[in-house]
């Protein structure tokens, strides 16, 4: 299940976390990205996200394990910092 959302106005994509630790970014078009689903690094479920203002970096909050993480987009996909 999804337990948070956020939207770029920008690139009109939104980026949800979920239960199972996972993190999804989805286009303006509803399909998921092809190597969308970023490396589950949260042990439980995601319970925040969000974009930088300028759609090139993604932090995603860990409701159990209370880490944060920064995802950066290097033009092909997401990496964890």
């Amino acid at each position: 299940s999804i337990h948070c959302i956020a939207y770029h106005p920008d690139s009109g994509q939104l980026v949800c976390g979920i239960a199972t630790g996972n993190i999804f970014i989805w286009t303006p078009e509803g399909r998921l990205w092809k190597s969308a689903e970023i490396k589950k690094q949260h042990t439980g479920y995601v319970s925040s996200v969000t974009f930088r203002a300028d759609g090139q970096q993604i932090a995603s909050a860990g409701g159990e394990d209370l880490q944060i993480y920064l995802w950066s987009y290097n033009g092909k996909s997401w990496r964890s910092k």
